[in-house]
């Protein structure tokens, strides 16, 4: 059957799920920066320049499967995701009453920086070698 066939793929490609979804939030920041949504200056600059490296490296785990690159990725992006979810409250705190627009940014906020951090812990798990996650 075809269902059969699916489960292995799925599983196999699943576990690269933490790396798919930081190559997407990655891409759509160096998308932002190639289109004008940022202006050109010197910290901008080295941001992109980060983000590519990211990203190349991200790219690059499919085929290395490098632990301590893992660690290193992973505590970049988790610490950034992080810095981004204290940035979202502080937003949030800057309204001077609640209504909508502020609940919708923190909590839209919280989800995806809050899911990204999770992805960043998951992230290394699969490229120990005595682990149950075997690629």
């Amino acid at each position: 059957m075809e269902t059969e066939k699916m489960v292995p793929f799925l599983k196999k490609n699943l576990l690269y799920f933490p790396e798919i979804c930081f190559i997407a939030i990655i891409g759509i920041l160096i998308s932002s920066f190639l289109t004008g949504g940022i202006s050109v200056n010197l910290t901008s600059l080295l941001s992109l320049f980060i983000f590519v490296t990211l990203f190349i490296c991200l790219l690059g785990q499919f085929r290395w499967r490098n632990f301590y690159l893992s660690i290193i990725i992973s505590g970049i992006l988790g610490f950034g995701s992080f810095y981004m979810l204290w940035a979202v409250y502080s937003e949030y705190r800057d309204f001077a009453a609640i209504n909508p627009k502020a609940l919708i940014l923190l909590i839209g906020g919280v989800i995806i920086f809050v899911f990204l951090i999770i992805m960043s812990f998951i992230m290394p798990l699969k490229y120990r070698k005595n682990n149950k996650f075997k690629i």
